[in-house]
């Protein structure tokens, strides 16, 4: 999202991770 840019960022890079 553009507000919530961070919060989209985390929820990629932790769903990347857990991947």
């Amino acid at each position: 999202g553009l507000v919530v840019a961070v919060i989209d960022v985390i929820q990629i890079t932790h769903a990347a991770i857990s991947t």
